[in-house]
């Protein structure tokens, strides 16, 4: 069989260049299979076949080679200029003369390989001709991350980022470890991040030093980049930040940071630079070696001496600068909701398998701070379906969830742990929920919820609670966001916990029990899971975002062959709200109607 598909792809191969090769045949070009000789210019490319197109240009000729690999035709051909040295000269060139003309989204015609080469030949000829007169160079700004990056020493360090893409020219802190330098608005929010990374990352110490931030007016074409002392002294003027880098030169230090910022359609990029300086300041009666501001006596060098010395001692390598800020990780800087979400507080009571799941999701959406209750430690028997894996067996599940996030996203303004029940947080530490933007229940537990649904009114908690749980299996689930004054969670159930509204009906006990006291669950995995903790926390974003603003309930229907595989149906209620969805899959909202006849809304 593999040897048979080998072979199919063999011939879809070869008819391809048989058909390229006959449109080439037809152009206003010379044309040559090229040699594997010249093929291995193009190392590590996998460059299968190629041609080589001698075309007419202005008074001379232009090279073009044409290349595919063995994907051709599923994967495009690639053009490269043959002869031409134009890397970082003209844009869209790569180091070996290839172009990029497509981008990594786009699709192809896999059926017409000789009209897919025969416009992209059109697109290449079209580029050279926009680069020969200049009207290209606004690409270089546009992707100045990417032609920057190709600047630097394969070898540097890269710079990770917090700082606010704002245009304002500023000292900044930043520290350098053995992997990454990270720069940020403070020495405190260094401080902060550090803390919450991994400790593999942050070998080193923790001594922090001054940079300096260059917002530039425009971000230069790589020509332009700063190559020696005097150009980055350039810049610093041109973002007029030179009493800035005055004030480093004072304080003695033998090197710096700078950061280079500008705009792109995109959003902000930026580009770092290494400065050192080459020998250090020292004056005629404290140096051992020459001196490079002789005649004058410490500290009376005129400023226009210091920094015409500094212009010429200072030896600069440029690096990479990669925001690592959280405007840019929950949305890479374009979805305005993150803002929202930055300052927002939920905290989660319960970190099961749907709590700790839950708190993964929203810590990715971008919520800020999450407050995470639960007095249980992870057991063996939890793993196959917990946030949390194998290395966390035998810690507090809050603590460590708390932990693991902080690692992932080291940005976040705060995720804590307490090993506690809610009410022992409520009673020793009642602001860490008072003071939330939306508290979460998630015990899959009536009696430690109805005391949360009681605790809500008596300590005047006017935010909204959100409820959410699974039916047997995870066939089914609910997420139900109260408002306050608009009914309670006792409002939809019975005194005795049972739902009003059920998806299922099951004809036996769905409840397990483990060879122990007081050891009962439900029997579910994570796939039939992930639909409803991906409804929880939809509902709790559109409540922390003003999507929803009453009462209301989502319920998940999941595919009845999970529920009948288990035997179990729809309840008898269920068809009657959603008539003829049979076959399950989707989401239901309903509004979650106060019952007038409630005891616990009746209670002052």
């Amino acid at each position: 069989m593999h040897e048979a598909s080998n072979l199919v792809l063999e011939r879809r191969f070869s008819s391809a260049i048989a058909e390229v090769h006959a449109k080439l045949l037809t152009g206003p070009w010379q044309v040559s299979i090229l040699t594997t000789p010249q093929l291995r210019r193009y190392r590590n490319r996998g460059f299968q076949h190629g041609w080589r197109l001698v075309i007419p240009h202005g008074e001379g000729t232009l090279d073009f080679d044409v290349l595919v690999t063995e994907h051709f035709p599923h994967q495009p051909p690639r053009i490269s200029l043959a002869t031409l040295q134009r890397f970082l000269v003209w844009p869209h060139v790569e180091e070996d003369g290839v172009l990029c003309l497509l981008s990594s989204e786009a699709t192809i015609n896999s059926a017409r390989p000789g009209e897919v080469t025969l416009s992209l030949l059109q697109d290449a000829l079209q580029l050279v001709l926009e680069s020969e007169i200049g009207n290209n160079q606004q690409d270089f700004r546009n992707e100045f991350t990417t032609y920057w990056g190709r600047k630097c020493p394969e070898q540097c360090i890269p710079v990770w980022s917090l700082l606010s893409p704002d245009q304002e020219s500023r000292l900044i802190p930043f520290w350098s470890g053995k992997e990454f330098c990270l720069i940020g608005e403070s020495t405190e929010q260094l401080e902060h991040w550090l803390n919450n990374a991994t400790k593999k990352r942050i070998s080193g110490s923790r001594e922090y030093r001054q940079g300096i931030l260059l917002p530039l007016p425009q971000l230069p074409c790589p020509k332009d980049f700063p190559k020696n002392g005097r150009d980055l002294i350039a810049c610093i003027e041109q973002s007029n930040a030179k009493h800035l880098i005055e004030s480093i030169h004072q304080e003695g230090l033998e090197g710096y940071l700078a950061v280079l910022a500008g705009k792109t359609p995109t959003g902000t990029a930026f580009g770092g630079v290494i400065a050192r300086v080459q020998e250090k300041l020292r004056y005629p009666a404290e140096r051992r070696g020459g001196s490079i501001i002789d005649g004058f006596r410490p500290g009376k060098a005129p400023k226009e001496v210091v920094q015409s010395q500094i212009k010429s001692s200072l030896s600069i390598s440029l690096t990479t600068v990669e925001r690592a800020d959280a405007l840019w990780i929950h949305g890479r800087g374009s979805d305005p909701k993150v803002k929202t979400l930055q300052s927002s507080t939920i905290a989660i009571l319960g970190c099961g398998s749907i709590g700790s799941h839950l708190a993964f999701l929203l810590a990715e959406a971008g919520v800020g701070k999450l407050v995470l209750c639960d007095p249980e430690p992870l057991k063996w028997a939890n793993v196959g379906r917990h946030a949390l894996a194998s290395d966390s067996v035998g810690t507090s599940k809050a603590k460590s969830l708390a932990t693991t996030l902080k690692n992932s996203y080291p940005s976040s303004v705060g995720f804590d742990g307490y090993c506690k029940t809610w009410e022992g947080l409520a009673s020793s530490m009642p602001e860490k929920l008072l003071t939330c933007d939306l508290l979460i229940a998630a015990t899959g537990n009536w009696t430690t919820e109805a005391s949360l649904n009681a605790w809500r009114k008596t300590a005047d908690f006017r935010q909204p609670l959100l409820y959410c749980w699974a039916e047997a299996f995870a066939a089914a689930g609910h997420a139900i966001a109260i408002f306050p004054d608009d009914g309670c969670l006792q409002c939809g159930f019975s005194p005795l916990g049972l739902p009003k509204l059920s998806v299922t009906s099951w004809s036996e006990k769905t409840i397990l029990q483990e060879a122990g006291c007081d050891t009962s669950f439900q029997p579910y995995g994570p796939i039939a899971l992930s639909h409803i903790v991906s409804l929880a926390a939809e509902l709790a974003l559109d409540c922390l975002l003003g999507s929803v603003c009453e009462s209301t309930e989502r319920i998940w229907c999941g595919n009845k062959r999970l529920a009948k595989d288990n035997g179990g149906t729809w309840s008898e209620e269920w068809k009657s709200l959603v008539g003829d969805r049979e076959q399950g899959s989707f989401t239901q909202e309903l509004p979650w109607v106060p019952d007038k006849n409630c005891l616990e809304c009746s209670f002052i």
